[in-house]
Order: structure tokens, then sequence, then C-alpha cells
């Protein structure tokens, strides 16, 4: 299984993974982002990369549930 991160120390809040995939990413009242799925759906695996390759910042990472990268 993948798992999904955002390091909150990176994120900067542009919203754009709450945006394009709100049903795995929301923002928090401290305006960082937050995962609401940690283990990614299969089905979902695809968006949710391509979620964090188009991250401003590079806060989102996929890993393996391993903890490998």
């Amino acid at each position: 299984m993948t798992r999904v991160r955002v390091d909150p120390g990176v994120c900067q809040g542009y919203a754009k993974c709450n945006s394009l995939l709100p049903e795995v990413f929301e923002i928090g009242d401290d305006g960082i982002s937050r995962v609401l799925v940690p283990e990614v759906p299969p089905e979902l695996l695809g968006q949710v990369s391509e979620v964090a390759d188009w991250c401003p910042t590079g806060a989102i990472s996929l890993v393996d549930a391993d903890g490998g990268d």
C-alpha cells in the first residue's frame, strides 16, 4: 500500500492539492494541507501522484507502507 504525506514545514497553503483532489486533501484552519486518506486507494494512486508532482513547494510525498520511497 502506498501512503501520502504532507510536510507541514514545507507546505505554503497554495491549496492546489485540495482543489484538484478534495477527497484526499483538505486545508486546515492554519492554512496548511492535511491528508484525509493516508493510505492511497489504488484507483486514486495516479491522481495523487500527479498532485504531488504539481505541488508548488514539493510538500507532498508518496511512500511505500513499509516506509521506503
